[in-house]
């Protein structure tokens, strides 16, 4: 049997202030990417249009890929996740390494 005198009615205004707050960055931010997401689309219609001439080149490409050898592809995958695994540690920079022992 529930008492009615340890169920809560009202919400703490504390807690109204804070869900407010988070709900408008929510909405800013997602606005920002839906921003920053059209612009890319803009920018990639924009490429496209200016790049008929490459499409034919990439179409090319993908023709030799399609020619490689087991062993080429393997290899050409290899480097293209060492070329990603590389640019991935240049963005993040280097660790941080403590010098001392740190206490707990």
């Amino acid at each position: 049997m529930y008492l009615l005198s340890t169920l809560q009615v009202h919400t703490d205004r504390a807690v109204i202030k804070k869900r407010k707050s988070s709900f408008s960055s929510h909405l800013a931010q997602s606005r920002r990417r839906m921003e920053v997401a059209s612009l890319r689309r803009r920018l990639c219609e924009e490429e496209g249009q200016n790049r008929k001439g490459e499409a034919k080149k990439i179409k090319e490409e993908e023709e030799e890929v399609m020619e490689e050898s087991e062993a080429q592809r393997i290899l050409r995958k290899l480097r293209k996740s060492q070329a990603a695994y590389v640019r991935e540690r240049m963005r993040r920079g280097e660790c941080w390494v403590p010098t001392q022992k740190i206490p707990r």
